[in-house]
């Protein structure tokens, strides 16, 4: 047995592969399971958190929700934990959403849009990845990646597989140009691939571990954790790329069937800035994209009509005080899944008691990544954290009425005119001055304090 799988207990029963160069049918079903024809349709919400050894420490998720309909999926990005939150425009009655941005490939290029623009973008389709168009649905199945294909890698390989039996789960090992590849694989879970791992001349470089949970009868990749195994990375411990999802639906009946431009606010009448070389920007008239001179001529002759979003947009740059179209798709999107992590995260509109779990949770990666604390110490002040979110959530839990009085105030979408709106606004501060004091006493009198408790005298001196 080589090195690669040293840590692997020794007894195992060998399966025989009658064609080494072919792909086991184990992997093959592990792969069928997760493919679009199984998995028609879903809706994701997850998260990256990176941390690669010797680089500068990435202390923020970020946040994406996905939307999967046979081939195509579309991706709302939400940026990372401490740019996302909303906040409110220089008059003080819109709310703006930072960093949002959504991403849908269609008629062969990706479509983009920012959140409240009315503008929109075209990028090449190669550079979907790049623009984090992922398949969430194959998350876990490449080593490499988050939703690669290594099956279309190895084709042109010279590549053998091996399988063997081992505790209940299956091992498939696939081996090229002394480098070898090996997925664990579990029979009983709809084939699903607990872990990854790659090696080049018997060293172990790197592997992935992977939790699953039951979603709607299919066994989905709900925590992903990659481990650099070269680079100091330890299964356990510290990981280079944890993907974890938040929130998952699979093969509803209410899941849209096809998912295209419109889907992400782009419809007949929004101009599409393009980055394709040989595509000239133009509006899109609800399929593809056209010359400005094309599309007001069929307007003209009533061949053609504004989609719904551009024709509230027309309407708001004529009639003062339109509603902006962004402010009710954000409410829309926060009232179809209220229990949203992304809601959590990024609200719709700006809540001042709710987010004191996202701003601790930050404040304790900062504070092990500023002061390298080991992983005795990172475990008790993550304890720490538990232990004040769950003494904010029992004063929360008393104070509901009043929670649930200002955050209607506060999600309100007309705002009261003149004179009324100073009130108002003083009011709100007020209330919200008085019912933040006691989280914000538990933050600095306990949170703080502990987490300095944790620290040595030469992590101390390091810090100051």
């Amino acid at each position: 047995m080589s090195i690669l799988f040293a840590h692997v207990a020794p007894l195992f029963v060998a399966i025989l592969v009658d064609d080494p160069a072919r792909v086991p049918a184990t992997l093959e079903a592990a792969f069928q399971m997760r493919a679009a024809d199984v998995i028609r349709t879903a809706r994701v919400e997850w998260s990256i958190r990176d941390d690669f050894p010797g680089e500068e420490p990435v202390n923020d998720a970020r946040y994406f929700s996905t939307k999967a309909a046979g081939s195509t999926v579309l991706t709302t990005r939400y940026g990372s934990e401490d740019t996302v939150r909303d906040r409110l425009s220089m008059s003080g009655e819109i709310p703006i959403q930072l960093r949002i941005r959504s991403l849908v490939a269609a008629d062969g290029v990706v479509f983009e849009r920012r959140d409240g623009d009315c503008l929109a973008a075209m990028w090449p389709l190669e550079q979907a990845a790049k623009l984090d168009v992922l398949d969430v649905r194959r998350v876990g199945l490449d080593p490499y990646s988050i939703d690669g294909d290594p099956l279309a890698r190895f084709q042109s390989a010279s590549v053998r597989f091996r399988e063997r039996e081992e505790g209940g789960q299956i091992v498939v090992t696939a081996e090229v140009d002394g480098g070898a590849v090996q997925w664990r694989i579990d029979p009983a879970r709809d084939h699903a691939i607990t872990s990854t791992s790659v090696a080049l001349r018997g060293r172990e470089l790197m592997r992935t571990e992977i939790d699953h949970e039951l979603v709607d009868g299919h066994w989905f990749p709900v925590r992903t954790a990659m481990y650099r195994l070269a680079a100091g990375d330890r299964p356990g411990g510290r990981a280079s790329r944890v993907v974890e999802v938040h929130r998952v639906e699979l093969n509803r009946p209410d899941h849209p069937a096809t998912l295209g431009p419109a889907d992400i606010g782009v419809d007949s009448g929004t101009w599409v800035n393009s980055g394709v070389k040989g595509r000239p920007g133009g509006f899109f008239d609800g399929r593809k994209v056209v010359s400005a001179e094309e599309y007001f001529q069929r307007i003209s002759d009533g061949t053609l009509q504004r989609g719904e979003r551009s024709q509230r947009l027309f309407d708001a740059r004529r009639l003062d005080g339109a509603p902006p179209p962004w402010q009710s798709e954000r409410a829309g999107e926060a009232a179809a899944w209220p229990e949203s992590v992304i809601n959590r995260v990024a609200p719709t509109f700006r809540n001042p008691l709710g987010d004191h779990e996202t701003r601790w949770r930050a404040y304790v990666r900062r504070f092990i990544a500023r002061h390298k604390l080991d992983d005795a110490q990172s475990r008790r002040a993550n304890e720490v954290l538990k232990d004040c979110e769950e003494r904010a959530n029992r004063y929360l839990a008393t104070r509901k009425t009043e929670l649930d009085d200002l955050r209607e105030a506060l999600q309100r979408p007309s705002a009261p005119r003149d004179g009324d709106k100073s009130d108002l606004r003083n009011g709100l501060a007020e209330r919200v001055d008085s019912l933040s004091k006691p989280i914000d006493e538990i933050f600095e009198g306990v949170l703080k304090p502990r987490l300095d408790g944790l620290l040595t005298t030469a992590q101390r001196e390091r810090g100051k």
